[in-house]
């Protein structure tokens, strides 16, 4: 099955009514997936004769952000990290767990960096070997909720490390980081949509 093909299917899921063809949307989302400027997307689109303004695209991306759960798998032995994503306004906080291939397992936005937040990302993650840097916050959090933790600086912690480079080179596209007025949410569903386009498109390739 072919990139387009395949997110014309996962398209299907999201949108139950499609006055415009899964096709299309898959194809802008591809397009903005790689970096183009929706302005630009929009522009390619209607060179087609076909509809799709910015505003739609943008959301036909973000739709995506929804299958995220369905295609990440779990995995007892993770690597968990956080890196800060910056709005215009303030920061935020980007966690990952990863199992060893570096295959993303639970992505979650946050606003703050604290045992109460790490354990929300811990628990859902549904892990029972837990490997992080130092950070105190982890091991508090796996202490409470009894999990195995371990501390380790490089070796196999490098894949949480590495799943965070895509991320970092796709928000260069933003100066490295959100418009003034990206909310909250908008951040954490196109992250999340990136994320699971990312390492979908990695596997059909």
């Amino acid at each position: 099955m072919g990139v387009i093909e395949a997110l014309e299917q996962y398209i299907r899921k999201v949108y139950h009514r499609n006055k415009v063809l899964p096709r299309v949307k898959a194809k802008a989302v591809l397009l903005y997936h790689w970096g183009i400027a929706l302005r630009k997307v929009e522009r390619f689109i209607k060179a087609l004769g076909l509809r799709g303004s910015r505003e739609a695209i943008r959301q036909w991306y973000h739709r995506l952000s929804k299958l995220m759960e369905y295609v990440l798998k779990s995995s007892q032995e993770l690597y968990v990290d956080e890196t800060k994503i910056k709005g215009r306004r303030r920061l935020y906080y980007l966690w990952l767990a990863v199992d060893i291939m570096g295959i993303p397992c639970f992505a979650y936005l946050s606003r703050r960096r604290d045992t109460w937040t790490t354990k929300i990302v811990l628990s859902s993650s549904r892990g029972r070997v837990i490997t992080t840097d130092k950070g105190w916050w982890y091991k508090k959090a796996c202490r409470e909720l009894g999990l195995e933790w371990r501390h380790e600086t490089f070796g196999g912690r490098n894949a949480v490390e590495r799943a965070f480079f895509p991320i970092k080179h796709r928000l260069k596209g933003f100066y490295k980081r959100f418009p003034w007025n990206a909310k909250f949410e908008t951040i954490s569903s196109f992250l999340r949509a990136f994320i699971f386009l990312y390492y979908t498109l990695e596997g059909l390739s």
